[in-house]
């Protein structure tokens, strides 16, 4: 509980759904405490706000990134909290959303389209 309150926190747990060198169950254990630390925190509180700004960029500029390279549990965990994160960041304090999932739609990849339009 107490790493919660750290500054940076939830940009490292986006961050150790990446490391490939990570056993997969770990990865899955770390989307699923992002998830559900974006549930509790990400809606602006100022009595229980322990996401900075700072953070709050962070992982909206990688969030899309994370999930399409993640594993399927990994990618449904990750989907939700980017769920979460639009319905109180989007259109208004996340304007890159829909530009950055047009832009990754235009691959030949069936993995990722299929991944976004989950």
């Amino acid at each position: 509980k107490g790493a919660e309150g750290q500054k940076g926190y939830s940009v490292l747990l986006l961050q150790l759904c990446t490391i490939k060198k990570v056993p997969v169950h770990v990865r899955l254990a770390g989307a699923i405490q992002f998830k559900n630390f974006v549930k509790k925190y990400w809606p602006r509180d100022e009595e229980k706000d322990r996401i900075g700004e700072d953070d709050r960029n962070k992982i909206k500029q990688n969030v899309i990134g994370v999930m399409l390279s993640g594993e399927e549990k990994v990618r449904k965990q990750i989907a939700e909290a980017i769920h979460l994160i639009c319905k109180d960041d989007f259109p208004k304090l996340w304007p890159n959303f829909l530009p950055d999932i047009v832009k990754r739609l235009n691959t030949t990849d069936p993995g990722v389209i299929v991944t976004i339009l989950e």
